[in-house]
């Protein structure tokens, strides 16, 4: 695992959990929010400046958090400075977030997505 400068893992509860895999890199400015828990299989790549949340505070920013667990497989590629909101729960192996996406829901398998809101362009296979 390669955590490079600048990288911040986070969480507003006691006991959150961040599960690592083999040969995972985490780019310079990544921000973790571990609060809802958070997976990350082998050879994933999240580039600089990537954002990643598992909370949500609904529309009270002072009430206590709720978690949203989320789950990224082997073999994800997040391009700098993506945006991967609370709710997602899971990005599929193989999977390209490409730069300044905003994903708001599940990504599939071997898909590659992009935009704001982030929505399938292609595919890898």
């Amino acid at each position: 695992v390669v955590i490079c400068d600048g990288a911040s893992i986070v969480t507003e509860r006691t006991g959150a959990i961040l599960s690592l895999g083999n040969r995972v890199e985490i780019g310079s400015s990544t921000r973790l929010d571990v609060t809802g828990d958070l997976t990350i299989g082998d050879n994933v790549l999240l580039s600089r400046q990537v954002s990643i949340y598992t909370h949500s505070h609904g529309h009270n920013p002072r009430s206590i958090p709720v978690p949203c667990p989320l789950v990224i497989e082997d073999d994800v590629w997040i391009a700098a400075e993506a945006t991967i909101l609370q709710g997602v729960e899971r990005i599929g192996k193989g999977a390209i977030i490409a730069a300044g996406a905003v994903v708001t829901k599940a990504v599939p398998a071997q898909s590659i997505v992009a935009g704001n809101p982030a929505r399938v362009i292609s595919s890898r296979v």
